[in-house]
């Protein structure tokens, strides 16, 4: 029976079954991550398969060094930056990751520790402590409060009159610096070697989601954090240099290769490289009644010019036409009808040095 589950996914990061290619990137990163505490930072154009380079090569190092933590920035803690404190929110991070997948406790007690009036929940160990406290330091911490205070005087008409006075408390936790996070790296560091760990990974694999000022000043504001062998920093980001309102048009790729091992990633290599990633994906879902005519390979990996995005998204359209037409094999004229369209929004894309948002290219390749 036919899956009806489209097996090409061109939005989300793909890892083994169904990752492709990438054989000297995957065997460069094994390599600095086994015998360096370098950081390592990928470029490349939006959809070019950064994060799936990266969540491959660490899964397959997760399996086999157990004595590495790792940790997965978040798109949406990654904004956090924009409003002030990214190694404040990282340490926030790493301590409640460490108390929950090393300590294996509630989130919510530690949590309810870091309250002005918490309950006697003495920690039983010397490392809960240290990680406890070093919560509180992070956690994020507004006080405002004002008051007035107003007086009236008056004799029997002949006079009158009122004083006040106000006043007003605020109390707010400044940005952590960089040499207070290793401070705080060591003794985190100290508490997880006692569960046999001797490295942290931190993974920022959405850069590139960022507005491109703010990814720029992310990396100048925490260089020295993020040139520190006490921790190894896996970021991927776009060098976006003539986005609108960002006038300083700044490299910054300059500024990742000063403090990692970096590599700039391209597009698929060849037409095989297509054709085993459609193996891999009907593989993955069990087809085994759709005949894909191997001359396919060649038109998309010549159209879509071997950009992994676009290629997933023409073999999607093309794969819900057939299933929606009841067929049963793939050919040539299933994509003729989609290569100029993909044609012109590659062109686009490559004027626009890769910088097109995605729902702009859908918009593009959509379109009837």
């Amino acid at each position: 029976m036919i899956d009806r589950v489209n097996p090409f996914d061109h939005n989300n990061p793909v890892t083994p079954p169904i990752f492709t290619a990438r054989k000297a990137e995957l065997e460069k990163m094994e390599y600095a991550l086994r015998h360096s505490n370098e950081s390592i930072s990928i470029s490349g154009s939006y959809g070019i398969g950064k994060s799936s380079l990266i969540l491959t090569s660490l899964e397959k190092f997760g399996r086999e060094q157990s004595t590495t933590f790792i940790l997965r920035i978040s798109d949406g803690l990654l904004f956090h930056f924009i409003y002030g404190d990214f190694l404040a929110v990282l340490t926030h991070k790493l301590c409640a990751s460490v108390w929950t997948d090393v300590f294996k406790e509630s989130y919510s007690e530690l949590l309810e520790d870091s309250l002005r009036y918490p309950r006697n929940t003495d920690a039983t160990s010397a490392a809960k402590k240290t990680l406890k406290r070093i919560f509180r330091v992070v956690t994020s911490e507004n006080i405002a409060s004002s008051g007035s205070k107003t007086s009236t005087v008056g004799a029997k008409m002949i006079a009158s009159g009122s004083t006040t006075e106000s006043n007003s408390l605020s109390l707010v936790r400044k940005p952590l610096m960089p040499f207070e996070f290793l401070a705080l790296l060591d003794e985190i560091l100290g508490v997880i070697s006692e569960f046999g760990y001797t490295k942290i990974i931190v993974v920022c694999d959405q850069l590139n989601h960022l507005p491109p000022k703010a990814n720029y000043d992310l990396l100048r504001q925490n260089i020295d954090v993020l040139a520190s062998k006490k921790i190894t920093f896996v970021v991927s980001a776009e060098n976006i240099k003539n986005e609108k309102g960002f006038e300083d048009r700044v490299d910054t790729e300059i500024l990742l290769k000063s403090f990692s091992l970096w590599m700039n990633l391209v597009g698929f290599g060849s037409r095989n490289e297509v054709k085993d990633y459609v193996d891999n994906c009907f593989a993955a879902h069990q087809i085994d009644d759709i005949d894909f005519i191997d001359g396919n390979c060649d038109l998309i990996y010549s159209v879509c010019e071997g950009n992994p995005w676009f290629i997933a998204k023409m073999l999607r359209m093309v794969y819900q036409d057939v299933i929606a037409a009841g067929k049963n094999k793939i050919d040539i004229g299933d994509f003729e009808k989609y290569g100029i369209r993909f044609a012109k929004a590659v062109t686009a894309y490559k004027a626009a040095e890769g910088c097109l948002r995605w729902s702009e290219l859908n918009d593009m390749l959509n379109m009837g």
